[in-house]
């Protein structure tokens, strides 16, 4: 079943879809958080399989919006010029990669209260 949850991140808003229990976000929304003002040709960085399109009742009503899975909104992230981007992307390379490199994986209690730091940064407000 896909359920829709809204988050807001300053002020701006972010829908995720759920789909097959992964999180799907709608791509304006990531591209409007980022500053990436061109939605489609942001798309064009993305594979395939880190994009889609789903069907989303809207005060209009249905409309077709484009989706990007959690990969996608890494890869959008990472190529973001946005301070709150390149906080995150400072994040992956200078504690999560060297730890996976060092240890083989990302655990410990730090590291977890790191990234939920990170997902109240950037969800609630």
């Amino acid at each position: 079943m896909e359920q829709l949850t809204e988050k807001m991140f300053k002020g701006d808003q972010l829908r995720i879809i759920e789909k097959d229990s992964e999180p799907w976000f709608v791509a304006k929304d990531v591209c409007n958080i980022l500053g990436l003002t061109k939605v489609n040709r942001s798309l064009e960085r993305l594979s395939d399989k880190q994009k889609g399109l789903h069907t989303m009742s809207t005060p209009g009503g249905m409309q077709e919006m484009n989706v990007i899975n959690e990969a996608g909104l890494y890869k959008l992230v990472f190529t973001s010029r946005k301070e709150e981007a390149a906080k995150f992307t400072d994040w992956i390379a200078e504690d999560v990669v060297p730890s996976i490199r060092k240890t083989g994986s990302f655990n410990g209690i730090d590291n977890l209260i790191s990234w939920i730091a990170w997902l109240n940064h950037w969800l609630i407000k």
